[in-house]
């Protein structure tokens, strides 16, 4: 994947990609193979990513480099290992889907969800749904505040 300067948006889901590599519209940064190494490449204006129902396998880093990414879709995939700390490194995250990732032999994402996860002040859709995530669900799941939804009608 080759981003422009101008990307905000890029949407590769639904294909059958097995591994993913990205650079800047820039000569001199590398190409990136390695699933967890990719996202260090992202261009900072890039609101929405989604990589959802492909074959991707990895881990996400953490910290998650992508600080000013609002939408982050990758369900669906062979991604493994702990949550990162979207709190501190990713303040602006409205929507998280990381579901579905129990399809590996090492059962996707693991460990226990971040207690913080539910500090995320612009979070309105979560998705950590078919996963072997444990322990108790944070108590600050009751910090969420509901937003109203406005319809025009």
């Amino acid at each position: 994947m080759l981003f422009s300067p101008f990307t905000n948006y890029a949407n590769f889901s639904h294909n059958k990609f097995i591994d993913i590599s990205c650079k800047r519209f820039n000569p001199a940064y590398k190409t990136l193979t390695d699933s967890s190494e990719v996202f260090l490449n992202i261009p900072l204006n890039l609101d929405e990513l989604a990589l959802s129902n492909n074959v991707i396998v990895g881990k996400l880093p953490n910290p998650f480099p992508c600080e000013y990414i609002r939408h982050f879709a990758i369900g669906n995939n062979l991604f493994s290992g702990d949550l990162p700390d979207f709190l501190t490194y990713n303040p602006l995250l409205r929507k998280l889907d990381l579901s579905n990732q129990e399809q590996t032999e090492t059962g996707g994402l693991s460990g226990t969800i971040p207690i913080d996860m539910f500090k995320l002040s612009n979070l309105v859709k979560l998705d950590l749904s078919q996963n072997s995530l444990a322990g108790p669900a944070p108590s600050t799941i009751g910090n969420l505040i509901a937003k109203p939804i406005y319809q025009c009608t």
